[in-house]
């Protein structure tokens, strides 16, 4: 399933980008399609197992467990999984979505993370067939940090909504899947100084709000789908225009109330109309082929005094299906005089189209409890670059997605949904729980043949035969070397301090002789014999010399 949302025609545009730096900062060997995975794998397994004390990432990497934690054995995610604490740092500081510079001035800020959300929407229109109805509403990446006029790679535009779950960071505007929930489509909000977007097929620059909506459906315009928005997106403009493309329309009034009629309102306040009271107002509009459809406005009295509004061109105001609703109420027993607790059951009735509105209308936010509520990559992943912690919500997505189609999967399989499961499906954290075991263990570009489900533990790698890749040491941390002085005295630490040895590539042009030549503080751990103190040299990485870089190519 992650395979399936994940845009992997980007995999090969993140590789080559990523092993440009990698090789331009001497950081080690080119990464893999199958480390890559493994990374996020990781990413994943860090994000389920939050750290309890504040190391940072080392906690997750010591060989011991620390004392007073919850742990009883220590992760030690290099002998368990394969990947070093240094290698993992190198692919997060290298890793790349786009080439990109950086700090040019002339360059879009937006420029490392649209090409990826480009390919996420892209992704999405061919993995996931959408069911009747389409969920218009806004999702927040979590930011704290600067904006960018104060630090080149941070965000141009960040956003406030106290009603969010995340309520401060880089919204987007996005459609989801009424029936289960998936993320369709996103948008990058780029605050007001960016350029201004407009509908392709529109001759006329449409309101933001409606052209925002028919963006976010324009791969389903014309399939008799109905789009469900809030009061963000709703209005008669919005409702007009996706009935001339073929497409049905629930949303709330609030704000934009151009030929809704508002006067209706206070009238039907006046009358002090009870709860669960309404009243219906039709309007006609033309259709895309220039015939009369009638609008429904709905003044619906959720309380004495709150009149909510909403227009619909789709569904009827026959009474819908009964909704119970149960209420705790805190009361005190009038014989003991002690506070007790009353549920008081309530059954409601509500036209169909408020009903049929309001039942798939928290799609988005039912995806973003699972994401930021339970998952919550985005915190787990520490970082000061905008478009990184953008790809982390992204890939949270595509998390997400991938148990909500699990689920909507496995629900409608009788032989799956009738298993002896109590809960007949898994729950969110196993499912990621066994997700990131994949990730971690895969095969990706690998010409074994896959097998089906999780590896055996006889098929786990020992901790001693852990794939460990090439490090370049300092000398001076050899035991080797560290025998031969007197670390009791200042001397003796000086002269370790000092110790070199030369290159085993680099060599002076004047100075053929194999001991002449461009000295050298660092060996490589694979290719040295520590015991018998052979060492091979090779310079700093800080330098600007490439034989490090050659050595592990060759």
């Amino acid at each position: 399933y992650f395979m399936l949302m994940f845009p992997m025609n980007h995999v090969s545009t993140i590789l080559e980008n990523t092993n440009e730096l990698m090789k331009a900062w001497r950081r080690g060997l080119p990464v893999s399609i199958q480390e890559l995975f493994r990374y996020f794998g990781l990413r994943l397994a860090i994000a389920l197992n939050p750290r309890c004390s504040d190391e940072g990432l080392d906690f997750y990497w010591k060989k011991e467990a620390a004392e007073n934690t919850v742990h009883l054995q220590a992760l030690d995610f290099e002998s368990r999984y394969g990947m070093s604490r240094t290698r993992f740092d190198a692919i997060t500081a290298c890793l790349r979505l786009d080439k990109f510079v950086g700090n040019s001035a002339t360059e879009s800020p937006y420029k490392p993370i649209q090409s990826f959300v480009d390919s996420f929407n892209a992704r999405m229109k061919v993995a996931i067939i959408p069911g009747k109805f389409l969920i218009v509403d806004e999702c927040m990446s979590f930011w704290k940090g600067l904006e960018s006029h104060f630090a080149h790679e941070s965000f141009i535009h960040v956003t406030y909504i106290p009603r969010k779950p995340v309520n401060l960071g880089v919204e987007f505007k996005c459609s989801a899947d009424g029936q289960s929930s998936m993320m369709l489509h996103l948008e990058i909000q780029k605050g007001a100084n960016a350029p201004k977007q407009r509908f392709e097929t529109q001759p006329e620059l449409l309101p933001f709000h409606c052209a925002v909506t028919l963006r976010n459906v324009e791969h389903w315009l014309g399939s008799g789908r109905v789009v469900i928005a809030d009061a963000a997106f709703g209005s008669v403009r919005t409702c007009e225009e996706l009935l001339k493309r073929g497409l049905y329309f629930i949303g709330i009034i609030k704000g934009c109330t151009k030929g809704y009629p508002v006067r209706y309102s206070s009238h039907f306040l006046a009358t002090n109309p009870t709860k669960n009271q309404y009243k219906v107002i039709i309007t006609k509009v033309k259709d895309g082929l220039n015939q009369d459809r009638s609008i429904l406005s709905v003044l619906y009295c959720l309380k004495p005094g709150l009149v909510r509004h909403l227009i619909s061109s789709f569904s009827s105001t026959l009474p819908g299906e009964e909704k119970v609703v149960r209420k705790c109420i805190r009361k005190v027993c009038p014989d003991e005089g002690i506070w007790i607790n009353e549920t008081e059951v309530e059954k409601v009735s509500r036209p169909k189209v408020f009903d049929e509105g309001m039942r798939h209308f928290g799609a988005v936010d039912y995806n973003d409890r699972f994401r930021q509520g339970y998952l919550n990559l985005e915190q787990s992943w520490d970082t000061k670059k905008i478009w990184l912690r953008m790809f982390s919500t992204i890939l949270g997505i595509i998390s997400t997605n991938s148990y909500f189609a699990f689920v909507l999967e496995t629900s409608a399989n009788p032989f799956i949904a009738t298993a002896e499961n109590p809960d007949d499906k898994l729950k969110f954290f196993s499912f990621l729980g066994i997700l990131s075991h994949q990730l971690i263990h895969n095969d990706i570009g690998v010409s074994a043949p896959v097998t089906e489900g999780l590896r055996s533990r006889s098929a786990q790698p020992k901790p001693s035969e852990a794939h460990h890749p090439p490090t370049l040491l300092p000398l001076n941390s050899c035991d080797f070397i560290r025998n031969q002085f007197d670390l009791t005295t200042e001397d003796g630490v000086e002269r370790l301090k000092r110790y070199q040895r030369y290159c085993s590539t680099c060599r002076a042009p004047d100075k053929p002789s194999s001991r002449s030549g461009i000295k050298a503080a660092y060996y490589c751990s694979s290719c040295s014999d520590e015991k018998n103190g052979k060492f091979l040299c090779f310079c700093s990485a800080r330098t600007k010399r490439t034989c490090w870089h050659d050595h592990l190519v060759t």
